[in-house]
């Protein structure tokens, strides 16, 4: 409705110019119109989403589509040359973008190291560090930083869940994880 709206207005600023209620009418209307379709937008990405979970590598029409989908926003099919040619074949493609590369970046036959590589890479033997215990002030940050709208696992709980949820399992998680690392210290 609100496209038939915004068409008809159109349509009569084409015949006469709009008065002013008009006018105002339509930016409320073309506003509105863009929240319904990011709305849409955001609908769609979640429901694709939670079908990539769903069905994540089955065999199924959804899983080959995805992949179709996903080959061809990849997929270079030709490059034009700089006579104006357009080059589709693998090794054409691969030797232009190799000489377009090479002349933007430089080629250098023996490069030389300003710098001490040797000097810039610390080498800590002691890996003491790796099993200290983890604290709860640590778990918590974690949780803080979380994504409200991201799924860290496969069971579709996201981060607002874990979020609200966290004053009632926080003490559940701190156990699990004070024996997963006396499991891995044994």
């Amino acid at each position: 409705m609100c496209n038939k709206v915004i068409f008809f207005l159109d349509a009569v600023e084409d015949c006469r110019s709009l008065f002013i209620p008009e006018w105002n009418c339509r930016v409320i209307i073309k506003k509105h119109l863009q929240t319904l379709l990011r709305y849409k937008n955001l609908y769609w990405k979640k429901r694709f989403t939670i079908n990539k979970i769903k069905l994540g590598d089955e065999c199924t029409k959804f899983f080959h589509a995805m992949a179709t989908v996903s080959y061809r926003r990849n997929a270079i099919t030709h490059l034009k040359d700089d006579h104006g040619n357009f080059v589709t074949d693998h090794v054409g493609k691969a030797a232009l973008l190799l000489v377009a590369f090479g002349e933007r970046m430089g080629v250098s036959l023996q490069p030389h190291m300003a710098f001490d590589l040797q000097s810039l890479i610390y080498l800590n033997v002691d890996l003491d560090c790796l099993i200290d215990p983890i604290t709860k002030e640590e778990i918590d940050s974690i949780i803080k930083l979380i994504p409200l709208d991201k799924a860290p696992g496969p069971n579709r709980f996201n981060g607002m869940f874990l979020k609200k949820c966290w004053p009632l399992n926080k003490d559940d998680f701190y156990k699990l994880v004070r024996i997963f690392l006396m499991a891995i210290s044994t």
